[in-house]
């Protein structure tokens, strides 16, 4: 009987109390409304809490940079719904996905900018989220006159004012703005599609991350992860 206590005693350690888990606000993956956090990612990743018997299920909630900056420090942190990248598979750990997404470029209506190729936009300037799987991409291509940004929302206003020529996001967090963004045209030209994830700090056991990697493809297989993401999103861009 002490040995089944004991393993108890240790599963309730490690997949309890300390998991440090965060997202940011970026409908309709993850996102804020009346102070109830929603999204794709969200219920996928409350499901997943439950089935692995966390006992703590609290999502914190920060800007895209923070919660970066906290995932390297904190071994137990994780964070999510993140971009899969080679570059980031060095620095982290990954279960996926928790949704997916198209990148687009933007541009603004009636401006006249044609985009079908990165060749196109070498003399202007882009606008991106510091620190998204975009920036990065776009760094990686050569792209050095970039326009850096705390969120989407400030993308849209930066490309209606002027600041800037074309911004780079995944449509479904453009059109679930609350703003005005009948001036704001989605291009044919698309950056990449990507699985977003669950990334977790180098320090995670392989096992525990596993264990999130099995319930994942579990959701995917009885049709759970299908019927949420028809929930938030009807139809994927083109």
């Amino acid at each position: 009987m002490r040995i089944v206590v004991l393993i108890v005693s240790v599963m309730i350690s490690m997949y309890g109390k300390d998991l440090f888990l965060m997202t940011e606000d970026l409908k309709p993956y993850n996102y804020l409304e009346k102070g109830e956090l929603k999204g794709v990612g969200t219920e996928v990743v409350e499901k997943v809490l439950t089935n692995l018997g966390y006992e703590d299920k609290t999502i914190r909630v920060y800007p895209w940079s923070r919660a970066l900056n906290i995932l390297e420090t904190n071994e137990r942190a994780a964070l999510f719904s993140m971009s899969y990248t080679k570059e980031r598979a060095k620095k982290y750990k990954f279960a996926c996905p928790v949704s997916e997404a198209q990148v687009f470029f933007f541009v603004k209506k009636g401006r006249g900018l044609e985009l079908n190729s990165l060749k196109d936009l070498k003399s202007h300037t882009i606008g991106v989220v510091q620190d998204f799987g975009s920036h990065k991409y776009l760094v990686q291509q050569g792209f050095k006159d970039l326009d850096y940004s705390s969120s989407t929302k400030v993308m849209v206003q930066k490309l209606l004012s002027g600041k800037i020529d074309t911004f780079v996001a995944a449509p479904f967090s453009v059109y679930a703005l609350d703003l005005d963004i009948s001036k704001v045209e989605q291009s044919k030209l698309k950056l990449y599609s990507t699985e977003l994830c669950i990334g977790f700090n180098k320090a995670f056991s392989d096992s525990e991350v596993k264990r999130w990697q099995d319930e994942l493809e579990k959701l995917r297989k009885n049709g759970e992860y299908r019927a949420i993401y028809k929930k938030y999103i009807q139809k994927e861009g083109s």
